[in-house]
């Protein structure tokens, strides 16, 4: 017990010590060229430990796939430590199709000869 207590003492002080800046926006859109390193510039004071801020959320699983157009929403969990959840929103779908032109033509057929092994078993 004690090992595991010296063994998470070090976690626990390092994730306290993330610090948020006094301007950080509730939420920010993803730009194109944007980097994790910018993105948590945005949010912290020692930008250096993004990893922190991102390894937190569930719903990021990895904050190196996140796109252009994707909202990122400033929360904090249970602990009271800052996350960035993503908010992908709603996107509707709907049905499409395509209009294929059709020749009048049937599609030929194959000599026997050369399906005649396959019908064999």
């Amino acid at each position: 017990a004690a090992l595991l207590l010296a063994m998470s003492a070090p976690f626990s002080v390092f994730a306290e010590s993330l610090d948020l800046k006094n301007n950080a926006p509730a939420q920010y859109t993803v730009k194109t060229g944007d980097t994790l390193w910018d993105i948590s510039n945005l949010y912290l004071k020692t930008p250096w430990e993004w990893r922190q801020l991102w390894q937190w959320n569930p719903q990021v699983s990895n904050p190196d796939k996140i796109y252009p157009g994707d909202v990122l929403v400033l929360n904090y969990d249970q602990q009271g430590r800052p996350i960035l959840m993503l908010d992908k929103g709603i996107k509707k779908l709907s049905p499409s199709g395509r209009v294929v032109v059709q020749k009048n033509m049937a599609i030929p057929t194959l000599p026997l000869a050369m399906i005649e092994p396959f019908l064999e078993y």
